[in-house]
């Protein structure tokens, strides 16, 4: 066999056994088991909640599959925990990013680095979420975020 028609031969079997593990052995994404976003704590040294919804055109925009916004109040203190839930990332909706929405609501970022929040999770010490602070006039917003995925 000539070293042309081997290299001919070589990339048909390549690609042929590239399409049979893509289209026939590929089993699809990964199923991860999780809680409902339901089942995160209500209260929590002293913080009380109150669940919060979007109005239907931000549910449609954000294209999550489960979300949970909550206000935790402790005194004066307020704090706001947004988790959005997507079941894929293949295709259509996107995480919701606090780097677009806040200056689409006018605020603008002031500062924003990384930090350190250390963490009780079997095989997990610590996680290092974006923080964000936006200004708009005398208003500031400190936004602290971080993408999972698979767990």
């Amino acid at each position: 066999m000539t070293p042309r028609r081997a290299l001919v031969v070589s990339t048909a079997i390549l690609l042929a056994a590239s399409v049979y593990v893509n289209f026939f052995l590929n089993k699809g994404e990964a199923k991860v088991p999780r809680e409902p976003l339901s089942s995160i704590p209500t209260t929590f040294d002293g913080w009380a909640s109150a669940d919060q919804a979007f109005p239907t055109k931000v549910l449609e925009t954000l294209g999550v599959d489960e979300y949970l916004m909550r206000r935790f109040t402790k005194g004066k203190d307020a704090v706001w925990l947004y988790v959005g839930y997507y079941k894929s990332q293949k295709e259509g909706a996107m995480p919701h990013s606090p780097r677009h929405c806040y200056p689409g609501s006018g605020f603008n970022p002031i500062r924003n680095d990384i930090v350190s929040i250390p963490v009780t999770y079997p095989g997990l010490r610590e996680i290092r979420p974006n923080r964000y602070v936006f200004a708009k006039g005398a208003e500031r917003e400190i936004v602290v975020y971080w993408y999972q995925s698979r767990g």
